[in-house]
């Protein structure tokens, strides 16, 4: 059994925690605290973040601050430069005028943070939690994020620009290059141009894309997920495979019209 800090949660939060299986485990996140604490140098992984026993500490020099005797001069020059009390509770600490998020607080603060932020990725979060806390490494945001199951999926199921040498969008509507972010885009309806395409043939023959204009290379990415392992759902990967099996279709029928064509009477 693995030892991890005792962290801090309120009855809610832990309510939201086993309601919200799509979420960030404590096990995962604890495994990125370490590793990202383990890629600093020992001088800035000292200071990185702050645990309740040196939350403590800070609180008695700023409470004491003639008190010598309370860890080294080094320790109580910075606690007296970097945290201070609000004039309206003396047991909580602040930095930059936030309070101080301790390593035992940090996930139940990025959960609901990110829980806030409707799964909306790295910025969005990171803006709620700097917006009401302070001490928590951007970093230790975007690996809670990058680790999020819901956030994962919609990783997978990001825009693409268009796999055709002719414009198959419509500029006025959509720019050429659509976004690759977490943040999900809006699709709006119609916004691909196919005046003269080539008939669809081999895994789409079944379906008249002509008259589904509206979301042809949406469509054409649904039909080809489902002919594969969703482990393999990757979004570079089906672009390129739909386009190579296309080009083949094509030569083939262009090979076939050319055998055709020059028979022997």
């Amino acid at each position: 059994m693995q030892n991890y800090p005792n962290y801090l949660f309120s009855p809610q939060l832990l309510d939201q925690c086993s309601e919200d299986r799509a979420m960030t485990s404590l096990e995962g996140f604890e495994a990125e605290v370490n590793d990202y604490l383990s890629g600093l140098s020992p001088k800035k992984r000292d200071k990185a973040l702050i645990d309740t026993l040196r939350y403590k500490m800070i609180r008695q020099v700023l409470m004491n601050p003639k008190d010598t005797s309370i860890s080294t001069a080094q320790f109580r020059f910075w606690v007296k430069k970097m945290f201070h009390f609000s004039s309206r509770a003396q047991d909580i600490i602040y930095h930059d005028y936030k309070p101080v998020a301790t390593r035992e607080e940090i996930y139940g603060i990025l959960v609901s943070a990110h829980q806030e932020a409707n799964h909306g990725g790295r910025d969005k979060t990171s803006a709620i939690v700097k917006g009401q806390y302070s001490w928590i490494p951007k970093e230790l945001v975007a690996r809670f994020v990058r680790c999020c199951p819901t956030c994962k999926v919609k990783r997978i199921g990001c825009s693409f620009s268009s796999p055709f040498e002719y414009d198959v969008y419509a500029p006025e509507i959509y720019p050429p290059v659509l976004s690759e972010s977490v943040e999900s885009t809006p699709s709006p309806d119609p916004y691909y141009y196919l005046e003269n395409l080539p008939e669809p043939c081999g895994i789409f023959e079944t379906h008249d894309y002509l008259q589904e204009s509206s979301s042809y290379l949406d469509d054409m990415l649904a039909t080809y997920k489902m002919s594969i392992r969703p482990e393999s759902l990757n979004p570079n990967d089906i672009l390129e495979n739909i386009m190579r099996d296309w080009s083949q279709q094509q030569q083939q029928q262009e090979n076939n019209l050319f055998l055709s064509n020059n028979k022997e009477p």
